[in-house]
This record gives C-alpha cells, sequence and structure tokens, in this order.
C-alpha cells in the first residue's frame, strides 16, 4: 500500500516538473535557435574551473577571448553548440571531463526607425512586443501609420521582411519600421472659382482672341 502511494507521488512530481520546463522553455522563444552576434554578452561557466568562468561582449567580428583556447569564433553560433565546442576543445588535454554552460547575459539592440519620435537602438528584454519597442521610441508621430509595421530580421538565409502586429514579440537585432500615411487631399463635387476671377474674358497672345479697335 505505501509502495503504491509513493509510486503515485513520484509520478506526479515528475509530471509538475516536465510541465514546469515545458513553460520555462517556452516563455523564452528568443533562446530557441537565437544565434550569437555582434555586441551579444554571454557567460561561459565551466564548473570546478573559475578561471574558465568569463562573461564577455561578442566582437563585431563576432569572435572572443577565452582562456587556454585564445580568440574563439562565436558569431553565428547557438548558445548548445558553443557548449558542445568548447567541452569538446577543453577536454582534449585541458580539464578532465568538463561540465560547461553557455548562456546570453545581454542581448543584441531592437532598432526603431520611421514615424516615432525618437529613433534608434534600444536594449532587448525577454517578450518585447512591437508596441512596446514603440513606447520605447517616444511613441508615434502624427503621420505614423499605426497599422503600418514592419520588421526587418537577418536569418541564414538572409534578410527578409514581415508584417506584425502590435502584439507580436520581436527579436534582438530586428529592425521595427513604421509607415507614414500617404496624405493626399481628396477633392469630389463643383469647384467655384475664386471671386473676382470667374468669367474673366481673356484677352492678348494665347487667349485664341484678338483685341478690338480701340477708341477713336
Amino acid at each position: 500500500m505505501h509502495n503504491r502511494i509513493f509510486w503515485c507521488w513520484l509520478s506526479c512530481a515528475l509530471a509538475l516538473l516536465v510541465a514546469v520546463t515545458a513553460t520555462a522553455t517556452e516563455s523564452s522563444p528568443v533562446q530557441s535557435g537565437y544565434r550569437i552576434g555582434p555586441n551579444d554578452v554571454i557567460r561561459i561557466q565551466v564548473f570546478g574551473e573559475e578561471d574558465l568562468t568569463v562573461e564577455s561582449r561578442v566582437g563585431g567580428d563576432g569572435k572572443l577571448n577565452y582562456p587556454l583556447l585564445g580568440v574563439l569564433q562565436v558569431g553565428g553560433q547557438t548558445t548548445e553548440a558553443l557548449q558542445a565546442e568548447l567541452t569538446k576543445r577543453l577536454a582534449d588535454g585541458y580539464v578532465r571531463m568538463p561540465k560547461v554552460s553557455v548562456s546570453i547575459v545581454r542581448h543584441r539592440n531592437v532598432y526603431v526607425t520611421g514615424e516615432v519620435k525618437a529613433p534608434g537602438g534600444f536594449p532587448f528584454e525577454d517578450g518585447l512586443t512591437a508596441q512596446k519597442a514603440i513606447t520605447m521610441a517616444g511613441g508615434f508621430t502624427e503621420k505614423a501609420d499605426e497599422q503600418g509595421l514592419q520588421v526587418t530580421r537577418v536569418t541564414e538565409t538572409g534578410a527578409q521582411t514581415l508584417t506584425v502586429a502590435s502584439d507580436e514579440v520581436i527579436l534582438p537585432n530586428d529592425i521595427l519600421s513604421v509607415a507614414s500615411h500617404n496624405h493626399k487631399v481628396y477633392i469630389s463635387g463643383a469647384v467655384r472659382p475664386a471671386p473676382g476671377r470667374a468669367d474673366r474674358p481673356r484677352t492678348g497672345a494665347g487667349s485664341g482672341q484678338r483685341p478690338g479697335p480701340g477708341p477713336k
């Protein structure tokens, strides 16, 4: 009886742990497939090896210096791929059975352009939506088309431009553009000429009429 209660309790605990883990993974979509790039700040931790635990900003060329291994090309890699590479290289004559963890401490900026009051680059945070990024940029101008939001995003296959809603989540290094209204004035119905100009006969060159004889 006691064994049955124990296994029932253990099954419930494992199910809860799986649910919490899945929720945590879904809440951070940036980490899934995100590739490290210039200006990302990453933390490399080797458990039990304080000298090999570093926190550093990735250079404009996608590289950073790391103890023992020298210059690393980290740009373009996922955290999982970099972790596997470091584990393999450190195990090759440097550290016995290294346990390596790679995480992103701070992402690259997002950029907001177009019809906003203060365009520029802004710090990324998890769950950042297009609307919040626009708020960080001072909000819409009077000319802004609030439905005309587009994001330019660089992927492995090149740059792509996407139309987004204001509540959609954007990613680090995205360029959010706010379009402007096309201000055109359309006039319908009859148009009255300005006073003093209506029905005034034209004379002289280009009028098609020859002036009459002057007074004698």
